[in-house]
């Protein structure tokens, strides 16, 4: 399901699924691939699965529609995965810079 690497035909950029261990700190695991719909009730599983056995505690992931603009957040909390929609009638406000300066 993660296999595919290169230009993402559909939403633009690159495919990427890479897995790696860290020194004592477990595993880190990257992905950013098109899946179809068909291959949803896999990629539930695999997302459950993982967050069943996950450490971290906040936003792991995106899940983003091809027609969309915005991506609901996957957050990891008490060994389990939950997903945040996000629409832009909901916007509170817009940030001042794009990228925040700390040291401004």
């Amino acid at each position: 399901m993660w296999e595919t690497r290169g230009a993402a035909l559909r939403i633009g950029g690159a495919l990427v699924g890479e897995l790696h261990s860290s020194e004592g700190a477990g595993w880190a695991l990257t992905v950013r691939q098109e899946t179809h719909p068909d291959d949803f009730d896999d990629l539930r599983r695999i997302v459950l699965w993982l967050g069943d056995r996950t450490t971290t505690v906040g936003t792991v992931g995106y899940l983003r529609f091809y027609e969309a603009h915005l991506p609901d957040v996957l957050i990891a909390e008490g060994g389990a995965v939950r997903r945040e929609v996000l629409r832009v009638e909901q916007a509170v406000g817009t940030a001042d810079q794009v990228i925040p300066d700390f040291y401004a």
